[in-house]
């Protein structure tokens, strides 16, 4: 697989899982994970050359926009639903994370992280980040939201990964200092960019 992000999703997901990967891409991963941990699944895409790009490799891909593309598919479809590097192109994230959480019985999210340091170097001479993790200009960026200053992931990287399971449910970031539930704790790793 081609990102260290894909790696330490590999290495969560066990053999014979059922995956939907939302904003595939190319399917890489989906296809990655279908060769070497035997998973079955889709990958859900809009653009069409990637749309392409994900059934030259092997991918069943539906085309179709994530913020409402999930609604047909069954609670509980999926073992494992991943968001990778895709979050911040969403304009109703929450709602997204909610839904990846019915159909899915855990969730796996990578982000770009713009803390990283470089990235924050670029930010403060006048410069949206471009690097691998992130490459696209200020002029032609999917990202649709950025952290605000000082609330973005502290890592020594430029990406971050987060896995939660079903029984998580997404809450904005004052209901969750307000409530104290106890729901499982998402894992956070960097992840190389």
């Amino acid at each position: 697989m081609q990102r260290y992000d894909y790696d330490l999703i590999a290495s969560w997901i066990p053999e014979g899982s059922r995956v939907l990967d939302l904003g595939c891409g190319d399917g890489v991963l989906l296809a990655g994970l279908t060769a070497t941990h035997g998973v079955s699944g889709y990958g859900i895409e809009i653009d069409d050359a990637n749309v392409l790009a994900s059934v030259k490799h092997g991918v069943n891909v539906v085309q179709a926009d994530i913020e409402s593309g999930l609604a047909s598919f069954a609670d509980g479809a999926f073992d494992f639903v991943i968001l990778s590097q895709t979050l911040q192109a969403m304009r109703n994230a929450e709602s997204v994370l909610n839904a990846m959480l019915r159909v899915g019985r855990e969730g796996i999210v990578t982000f770009p992280n713009f803390g990283y340091w470089r990235h924050r170097l670029d930010i403060l001479r006048g410069h949206m980040p471009v690097s691998k993790a992130l490459p696209y200009g200020w002029y032609d960026t999917p990202t649709s939201r950025t952290f605000a200053p000082g609330s973005a992931p502290r890592s020594s990287t430029s990406a971050c990964c987060t896995k939660a399971r079903r029984s998580t449910s997404c809450r904005t970031s004052s209901e969750a200092s307000a409530s104290s539930a106890s729901a499982a704790s998402p894992r956070l790793a960097p992840t190389a960019g």
